[in-house]
């Protein structure tokens, strides 16, 4: 990946910044930190141009090691983004321990907009006036209808992803989209 963000730049192609998921385990190993600081060193790829997804899941399991080590990220210059944020993980308490850049609300709020009487609407305008009020940006996963979308822009949620845009793609194809 960080070879293709270095081809096209110095084929003069425009790059758009991507998301990583890392697992707990992979950030945990003891060289994690140095290897991915010394890879985008050696490819010369501009650490801004990534962000690093790590999903509710493993956070929740709140531990001062695995603490630093995603400051430590953060001090490395890579944003933090929490994935699948509201699947029943202790979402507060991660708000609480950690400080991230995006929360990524799973895509099962959208997927349930309207159950039980439309709670997920509360719940996910709750989230994003937090969020903004804690300066993070955010995230709503699984965008499958105009309805989905026009909901997010009325509670102003950040960015929006999911199959009403498109569905995942070989890199041959997104690349074209970028041209």
């Amino acid at each position: 990946m960080l070879g293709d963000i270095k081809d096209r730049q110095n084929k003069g192609m425009k790059v758009c910044p991507v998301s990583i998921n890392v697992a707990r385990e992979d950030l945990e190993h003891e060289k994690a930190l140095d290897n991915i600081s010394a890879a985008f060193d050696e490819f010369g790829v501009s650490r801004d141009l990534v962000a690093f997804e790590i999903t509710e899941r493993d956070l929740a399991k709140d531990d001062e090691l695995f603490r630093t080590i995603v400051e430590a990220l953060r001090k490395y210059g890579f944003e933090i983004w929490v994935d699948d944020f509201g699947s029943g993980y202790s979402s507060l308490n991660v708000m609480h321990y950690y400080r991230f850049d995006r929360i990524k609300m799973d895509l099962t709020f959208l997927r349930h907009l309207d159950d039980n009487g439309g709670v997920n609407r509360f719940l996910m305008a709750s989230v994003v006036e937090t969020a903004r009020k804690m300066g993070i940006k955010t995230l709503a996963e699984g965008v499958e209808t105009k309805d989905h979308l026009d909901f997010l822009t009325d509670i102003d949620c950040d960015t929006a992803q999911g199959f009403f845009y498109a569905k995942p793609q070989p890199l041959e194809d997104i690349e074209k989209l970028l041209d």
